[in-house]
């Protein structure tokens, strides 16, 4: 496995009572895992080995502005803010033999491309998201209230089953 993470962050009081802050990540990594679980059910000459690959780059942004205040002569806190995560995934599923990639001797039993990937796909995520919220200090208590909006796309290339490619969208509040 290698992972490679950066990241930087801003902070900026604008007043006493007003702060704007900033931040954003990348991380980049990849990963192997190389399995055999069924010794030779499948494939009685090369077994049944496996490897998972997965590399990704993730990348994201978050703002935020707070504000200190009163609220219905009560004292207050302001949040409001903004983030997105953008994630690219190539994920992949081959035959090996002693941690290669193999063209089987056999065709391997329930795969529709003996020799080649079971699967390879590429994943696009992104997560952009809003959020307000306010916060008011009573005697003994306090109360939040608040509303977050995200949006979740989640963008699927299969390379080898075309019907299973496509976008799939949601929001969430």
């Amino acid at each position: 496995m290698r992972n490679a993470t950066g990241s930087v962050y801003y902070k900026k009081n604008l007043s006493v009572k007003d702060t704007l802050r900033a931040d954003g990540y990348v991380t980049r990594s990849l990963f192997d895992l190389f399995s055999d679980f069924t010794f030779y059910l499948s494939d009685p000459i090369n077994g049944d080995g496996i490897q998972q690959h997965d590399s990704r780059l993730q990348e994201g942004v978050s703002t935020q502005y707070i504000h200190a205040g009163k609220a219905f002569g009560l004292p207050s806190l302001f949040m409001a803010g903004a983030n997105l995560g953008d994630n690219w995934i190539n994920v992949d599923l081959f035959h090996d033999k002693d941690r290669r990639i193999i063209a089987p001797v056999l065709p391997v039993p329930g795969s529709p491309f003996p020799g080649k990937p079971w699967t390879e796909a590429d994943v696009h995520i992104t997560n952009p998201a809003f959020y307000a919220q306010e916060g008011l200090y009573l005697k003994h208590l306090h109360v939040d209230a608040g509303l977050r909006i995200d949006d979740f796309r989640f963008n699927l290339a299969d390379r080898f089953a075309a019907a299973n490619t496509g976008l799939s969208h949601a929001i969430a509040a």
